[in-house]
């Protein structure tokens, strides 16, 4: 056979496309099964690649990692099982389903008809492992695509349900509680990886607490989590530290003496006036005003306002909050804190415990 002239460049492109050629037409990755057949058996299951969309940088990676390995198991003399799999269940695809029927909120489906979606969602996966596969076969990987695991097969999912079954009866799983993360447009539990990012900038707002029993007085707080309003069960305030209540445009503030000119702006304005000379030989004069923008009542230990309560703010919103306060005990209190510092706010933190 006669040595042709190398190529003056590499032309990738064309060099995959016939290789890839002359295995399909040579049958190569079904002979090298054949031939390997009597050889130790080795094994793989493919940890499926989600059917959301085209393979991007990640899902290529990982799976030229495996087609490696397993061609040096073969080469190595395994017989190899090479099963692909295909996850096709979860959020992802219920959300891009839903932009593609233009659905905004969960009981459209329900309108539209559940089996309807459910069957939108399996022809969209599908398509995806179509299209998928083509460009695995595309990167010149070796896997066995005619005879992959599906989760959306039934008997996939009802030998998930059987493992199970086995471990409860075995007593190997916990019933317990803990924080996750929950979507309220999808109203499910939400996985690390369903989580989707992006910069935002929180506001940092102030908010005035009403002191039970006392006419337009409140506790001052400032909080750089808004969010967490709705389940706010105390104010911590630190008993070593002074606080002033505050006298300003009819109302009473309470917050730490050391932060009130920073939260209030100065206590005393001072507005200065210049009235010009009449003769040159003379100096301008300067009159100063003062004007006191606001008053100090008085001022107290933290240790003082300890056990104060305090009326929920978002009582209309969220009435359940209200249950938690009674004739007996009121949740809704001043607590003690050590960890309050003077660095920023007003030296009164909104706790949510939950």
């Amino acid at each position: 056979m006669p040595i042709k002239e190398a190529d003056k460049s590499y032309d990738h492109d064309k060099i995959e496309k016939k290789v890839q050629k002359f295995w399909k037409q040579e049958e190569t990755f079904k002979k090298v099964n054949e031939l390997r057949e009597k050889g130790p058996r080795y094994s793989f299951l493919d940890g499926p690649p989600y059917c959301s969309g085209k393979i991007h940088l990640g899902t290529a990676w990982n799976k030229v990692i495996k087609d490696s390995y397993l061609r040096y198991k073969s080469m190595d003399g395994f017989s190899l099982r090479r099963q692909a799999g295909w996850d096709m269940h979860g959020l992802p695809i219920e959300n891009k389903v839903e932009h593609l029927m233009d659905i905004q909120s969960k009981q459209e489906i329900e309108e539209i008809g559940i089996d309807k979606f459910v069957d939108k969602c399996r022809e969209f996966a599908l398509e995806n492992k179509v299209a998928m596969e083509q460009q695995f076969d595309q990167l010149g990987v070796w896997m066995d695509w005619d005879d992959p695991y599906m989760t959306l097969d039934p008997k996939y999912m009802e030998s998930s349900w059987w493992t199970l079954k086995r471990a409860n009866e075995q007593n190997l799983l916990v019933n317990d509680q803990r924080v996750i993360s929950w979507c309220p447009h999808c109203g499910t539990a939400l996985a690390a990886a369903e989580i989707e990012y992006e910069e935002k900038v929180d506001p940092s707002i102030y908010i005035k607490f009403p002191v039970t029993g006392e006419k337009d007085t409140y506790f001052l707080v400032w909080t750089t989590t808004p969010w967490t309003l709705p389940a706010n069960l105390a104010i911590c305030a630190n008993p070593e530290f002074d606080y002033v209540y505050v006298s300003k445009d009819g109302e009473t503030y309470i917050l730490a003496e050391n932060l009130m000119e920073d939260v209030l702006g100065k206590r005393i304005k001072i507005h200065r006036t210049k009235i010009p000379a009449e003769n040159e030989d003379e100096e301008d004069q300067i009159i100063e005003e003062k004007e006191v923008m606001y008053e100090i009542i008085k001022t107290v230990k933290g240790q003082d306002l300890i056990g104060m309560a305090y009326d929920y703010i978002l009582a209309d919103e969220i009435p359940k909050q209200m249950e938690f306060d009674s004739q007996i005990e009121k949740v809704h209190t001043i607590l003690p804190g050590d960890h309050v510092e003077l660095g920023e706010g007003t030296g009164l933190v909104h706790t949510a415990p939950g």
